[in-house]
């Protein structure tokens, strides 16, 4: 309901209520009432910059800037200049030459600070090297019973290009279980080639305990940062000890027997082969720690080559496990970035918090559109519904009106007159829309029972069963699991902090800003 409140307050007020919010729309500036404020269109959206009126924007820099459109979401980002507390936002349009881009600076009211043509071989260049590992609970990957998933890389990937679209992204993709080796010969190659940022959301973990045995250092994850060079100088020389004088240290460290006891089950359990004998998965896993130790010193010599040319390396702080730590963060000069939340609290899972030299919210409400997936709080589809499923099922539903595939009370009558419904449901009406409530109560009389639960304004796709929402424009959209409302995590605010500090630097570089 939209009310008009006049009171004595110089301050006069559009309200728009729900049953949560009131969103001030005009204030008073004198004589005239000019909005400032567009919240009465994203009130229950949230997911677009009509926060901001942008009266001075010329009216094709104001259409990108509110767009929903993928086309005009990679054309424009937001950037904050800190000791100014002030929003600014940059436009990139194309130009008569293909190989040059026109690039505009507005305030938040949409007046224009500065223009340039910049060509495209000077923009960013951006190297994430990422896990292909989809095991991470995205809450992305229930929509169907059997979906493409969302790599890891693909999710740092979508944060990084909505805080900066700009740059040129490339990724380094490693398997979800990788080991040092594989990860040297990736950060190897990027030293070859021309880079100005990596991105690292991944890493090698030991436990700070067994990483003080091995080095013969007492070590707390308190006394990392103090202690980083002479963790690195002992390091050095783990390859040269004997097998023999490294068992005797690990032979009671908690994380060793662990490992050899997986390692025991796998060949049993697993792999259906007899185990070595412990003395022959001692000694392996031993030779394994040399391995993964000597492979880490070498990234972290190359890291610390590519920081001392400038290039800027950010790598997640981590989550959870206080009691390890990630070796790549004994690299010199990198960015640490940990994560907070909504509330700028740093989050409780946010680890390695002595060495953290930033911090960028981690924590995301995952929103489904009709276009897609959202889930980085920048406005846009962040992952569209061809990943899941098979080809074209969720575009052929996700954005269209109910009315067009919602089985009518006609139709519902004369499933209810056969001998066997539920089939004739399915054989008749396999596309359409049929409200819970009335599937269940079908199923119920059927069957005797139903096992879901009811439901308001949820549907079953009749065959096979999957579930969609209507929103409040009466489109469909895919009915998202409670149980998968946010995704969190240090992997997701190291590529915002990344992908910020490069479209600084590129706009310093350029005297955008």
């Amino acid at each position: 309901m939209l009310t008009i409140n006049r009171n004595s307050s110089p301050l006069w007020t559009y309200n728009i209520r729900n049953n949560r919010h009131v969103y001030p729309v005009l204030k008073d500036l004198g004589r005239q009432y000019t909005p400032y404020y567009h919240f009465y269109q994203i009130a229950f959206k949230g997911l677009t910059y009509d926060r901001y009126a942008f009266n001075s924007a010329s009216a094709e820099d104001r259409r990108v800037l509110r767009s929903e459109d993928r086309q005009d979401i990679v054309r424009r980002a937001r950037f904050k200049i800190t000791e100014k507390g002030r929003n600014f936002f940059v436009i990139r349009d194309t130009t008569e030459d293909p190989s040059v881009s026109l690039f505009k600076v507005l305030y938040s009211s949409g007046k224009s600070l500065k223009t340039k043509r910049i060509p495209d071989e000077r923009l960013p260049n951006v190297v994430f090297i990422d896990s292909k590992d989809v095991s991470y609970g995205n809450g992305i990957d229930f929509l169907f019973s059997e979906p493409e998933k969302v790599s890891h890389a693909e999710l740092v990937e979508a944060f990084a290009k909505k805080h900066n679209p700009f740059a040129n992204y490339h990724i380094e993709e490693l398997p979800g279980d990788f080991n040092a080796k594989e990860l040297y010969n990736a950060v190897k190659e990027v030293e070859s080639n021309k880079v100005n940022c990596l991105s690292l959301s991944i890493g090698i973990r030991l436990p700070v305990k067994t990483l003080g045995k091995i080095l013969d250092l007492e070590l707390s994850s308190q006394d990392i940062r103090e202690n980083k060079d002479l963790i690195r100088e002992r390091m050095q020389t783990v390859s040269n000890k004997s097998i023999e004088e490294l068992l005797s240290k690990l032979k009671d460290d908690e994380y060793f027997n662990e490992k050899s006891r997986q390692i025991t089950t796998m060949s049993s359990r697993i792999l259906h082969t007899e185990p070595d004998s412990d003395e022959e998965i001692e000694t392996n896993l031993v030779k394994k720690i040399q391995e993964e130790i000597h492979y880490i010193n070498e990234i972290l010599n190359i890291i610390d080559k590519l920081t001392s040319k400038g290039i800027k390396v950010f790598i997640s702080a981590g989550n959870g496990d206080k009691d390890s730590i990630n070796l790549l963060l004994l690299a010199n000069d990198v960015n640490v970035i940990g994560s907070f939340n909504r509330k700028k609290e740093i989050s409780r899972f946010s680890s390695s918090r002595n060495l953290s030299t930033d911090y960028e919210q981690g924590e995301f409400k995952v929103v489904f559109t009709e276009h897609g997936i959202n889930f980085t709080d920048v406005p846009g589809v962040d992952v569209t519904y061809d990943k899941f499923g098979p080809e074209g099922f969720y575009e052929k539903y996700a954005g269209k009106p109910i009315s067009d595939f919602e089985l009518t009370q006609a139709e519902l009558e004369s499933v209810w007159e056969e001998k066997e419904p539920l089939k004739t449901l399915k054989r008749s009406y396999a596309d359409k829309l049929i409200k819970a409530n009335d599937f269940e109560e079908l199923e119920a009389y059927v069957t005797g029972r139903s096992n879901r639960e009811s439901k308001d304004n949820v549907y079953y796709q009749v065959h096979p069963n999957i579930m969609f929402e209507v929103n409040s424009r009466g489109n469909i959209i895919p009915y998202k699991n409670r149980k998968f409302d946010e995704i969190a995590g240090t992997s997701f605010s190291q590529p915002i902090a990344m992908a910020k500090t490069c479209l600084r630097d590129f706009l310093t570089r350029e005297n955008l800003i």
